[in-house]
């Protein structure tokens, strides 16, 4: 029998009687650095970091207020894109004594506090519990790049798929959502100054949403990574705009790339060095430009440098000539380098497998040599698959612009040209079953393609792209246009597991508790298949299709955040069910997280009635700082409060004026009484601003003065 929550009934009773929690003074602080070190003293023109920071120990279905305050005559609110609240919460500011709006004022200057309110439910020691909707999961069939042609391969970040023009003169970047085809972030973005290759190729980081792409640096010939965020409401460079990581001769040095976990290895044909790039740290990996064997000079050897994997976290690359084995923990080749005819038509090195999934080996198409883990010459290509390649030799078309193979459920698909001039099949091969893909079509799923890439969130779909810009579907078992779902399929995406609390998105996620399914009448927990997809979107080894307990839970405290990244997503499927009665699934999600943070930037000057200060004069009052924190129940009852401030000391002249501080009234907090929050987590209710509002307007305000020192 399926189990049936009623959110709506548990919060409806919680907002009428309220619900008892501890009772206490939080451990409020304020921390105020400038320029990235503890502040003690400010001069005009100073600018002054401030973190309000307040854990929630607390148990219970709260409204959560976290407010600062700060002397006008001194510290200005500059720059309102400064202010970081927790996800999801209103923001407010205060312009008179008591005066509260929800909308900045076109006068900064009459702003003397902030504030960020919203609701959380908590079991204390700053561990939450959140109600995940679910959202079905979807993907359009085709769409044509913006562009019209010059596309290369793929990159899925979350709702995106981006595609960057290769050989570009510019950094060219299409954006399309996932479900629809629609242009997102207005389409095609263009950044100047950087050069594509014919390898376009780029790497999305789901922590930052930024994206990297390979390219030149135009004014200095440097290849490298540029940095794109899409973070905000439109595309801009990074703030580190460009990583770079050595010399090319020209915007072509630069082959096909690999990524293993957060590295990224590319093969420079300007020194037949390869070439690695950090996500994590923004910055060339340490083994950067690890020389890498030829049996020619380097020159313009368009794509003959070419770096794969195979999920065994090593680096199989082509250099002129040669290819091999590269492995990342030793920084050593994995055995000695394998001549091959450079003359071959090739893909890059493509993975062969045995029927349980095992690497074999990575093979080259032409010449059929494979090298394994080991960095020795293997046999392993299967008979029936020899015999197609022999009898489908590449076309000049995927010898050096092409040939990015897919992978997916133990099979392997190749691009399947019928000319020389276009590239449109595909042809799949099954490892498991040692033949060609039964039931598979695959003819004319794609135009002029030069990649397939499989998809990263939809079972048995691939994509692919290529010279017209014309990007595709496929179906992975029958090879028939479009990616239709077999069976539904719903994701809860990260911002509704884990809600960003802290300032430093590092923090969102610091522990796993469990998933406690929702599940509607007409489900059973049995049938739910759950699978963890970490920050970048790739299911995790380990959960893929977990079913919950008879209960609907899954305990996870034994996934590390590590693994999966502090943007991680659920994605849930059960059987050939009604997709809408599907849909009805949610989940209270527990983990921990760091402590609720307001954090926004103050420009220090002076502020005074009748004082004109001469040019270079930095005299400034003492600086004031007031934060302070209330958690209230359902029904207004304030159970937690606390505050901190500091005062910063301005300059010592006669003729600033007195800096001070309207503060908030902390309310009156009641005896501590046992949380009766049960420990096993459950449905959560969405309260409204207005409760909130009760205390805000019950709360007096009082006056501090500092004289001059």
């Amino acid at each position: 029998m399926s189990k049936v929550k009623s959110i709506f009934a548990a919060a409806l009773a919680i907002a009428i009687v309220g619900l008892p929690t501890a009772a206490f003074a939080a451990d409020t602080t304020i921390t105020v650095t400038k320029s990235g070190t503890a502040a003690t003293a400010i001069q005009s023109g100073d600018v002054i970091n401030v973190v309000n920071t307040t854990p929630i120990d607390v148990s219970g279905q709260l409204s959560q207020s976290l407010t600062a305050v700060w002397s006008k005559e001194s510290l200005h609110l500059t720059d309102p894109s400064s202010i970081v609240a927790p996800e999801g919460w209103a923001l407010q500011y205060q312009t008179g004594d008591t005066t509260w709006g929800s909308t900045a004022p076109g006068d900064l200057s009459t702003v003397q506090g902030i504030r960020a309110v919203g609701d959380l439910t908590s079991t204390g020691g700053n561990t939450f519990v959140t109600v995940a909707d679910s959202r079905v999961v979807v993907t359009t069939q085709n769409f044509q790049g913006s562009s019209g042609g010059d596309g290369y391969d793929l990159t899925f970040g979350g709702d995106y798929v981006f595609n960057i023009f290769h050989h570009d003169g510019a950094l060219r970047i299409d954006c399309h959502v996932k479900a629809t085809g629609d242009a997102c972030f207005g389409g095609v973005s263009t950044f100047q100054g950087y050069q594509t290759g014919n390898a376009s190729q780029s790497f999305w980081d789901g922590t930052k949403r930024q994206l990297w792409a390979v390219v030149t640096n135009a004014s200095d010939g440097q290849g490298g990574f540029a940095c794109v965020d899409y973070s905000g409401s439109s595309p801009v460079l990074c703030e580190t705009p460009f990583v770079a990581l050595g010399p090319v001769y020209d915007q072509q040095a630069l082959s096909t790339s690999t990524r293993i976990g957060n590295k990224v290895y590319v093969v420079n044909e300007f020194s037949w060095t390869l070439l690695c790039f950090d996500i994590a740290t923004a910055a060339a990996c340490p083994n950067n430009g690890f020389q890498l064997p030829s049996t020619g000079p380097s020159g313009n050897y368009t794509m003959h440098g070419r770096a794969s994997s195979a999920g065994d976290n090593k680096v199989y690359w082509t250099t002129l000539g040669k290819m091999g084995c590269y492995n990342p923990a030793t920084n050593a080749l994995c055995g000695n380098a394998i001549d091959f005819d450079v003359n071959a038509r090739q893909y890059p090195l493509f993975p062969v497998r045995n029927a349980a999934g095992a690497l074999l080996g990575m093979c080259l198409y032409d010449t059929k040599q494979c090298i394994n883990g080991s960095g020795a010459l293997v046999d392993v290509i299967p008979t029936a698959l020899s015999t197609w390649m022999s009898d489908n030799p590449l076309p000049d078309w995927n010898t050096y612009n092409a040939g990015q193979w897919g992978e997916q459920n133990n099979r392997i698909y190749l691009n399947d040209g019928p000319s020389g001039s276009a590239t449109t099949d595909v042809f799949c091969f099954n490892y498991t079953t040692g033949a060609a893909c039964a039931g598979f079509a695959g003819t004319n799923v794609g135009n002029e393609i030069y990649a397939i890439l499989p998809d990263p969130s939809v079972p048995n779909c691939l994509w692919t792209n290529g010279n017209s810009g014309q990007i595709n579907t496929f179906n992975g078992k029958t090879g028939l246009l479009g990616c239709a779902q077999e069976v539904p399929l719903v994701e809860m995406p990260y911002s509704a597991i884990a809600p960003r609390l802290t300032c430093d998105d590092s923090n969102r996620l610091l522990n796993w508790g469990s998933i406690d399914f929702n599940i509607p009448e007409g489900i059973s927990a049995s049938q739910l298949k759950v699978t963890i997809l970490d920050t970048n979107g790739n299911p995790i080894t380990g959960w893929v299709d977990v079913t919950p307990n008879a209960s609907g839970v899954i305990n996870m405290q034994s996934l590390s955040v590590a693994v999966s990244g502090t943007k991680p997503s659920l994605q849930v499927t059960a059987g050939e069910i009604d997709q809408a009665l599907l849909a009805r699934l949610t989940a209270s999600v527990r983990f921990e997280s760091g402590s609720p943070q307001l954090c926004f930037n103050l420009t220090a000057s002076a502020n005074c009635p009748d004082l004109t200060l001469q040019p270079g004069d930095l005299s400034v009052p003492d600086g004031l700082i007031q934060v302070s924190a209330v958690s209230t129940t359902s029904n207004g009852q304030a159970v937690a409060a606390g505050e901190a401030e500091v005062e910063l000391t301005g300059t010592n002249t006669s003729t600033v004026c007195t800096a001070s501080v309207a503060r908030e009234t902390l309310p009156d907090v009641p005896d501590p009484i046992e949380p009766v929050l049960p420990e096993t987590g459950g449905g959560t209710g969405i309260y409204a601003l207005a409760i909130m509002a009760l205390f805000m307007t019950a709360s007096g305000t009082w006056l501090v003065v500092r004289g001059r020192k």
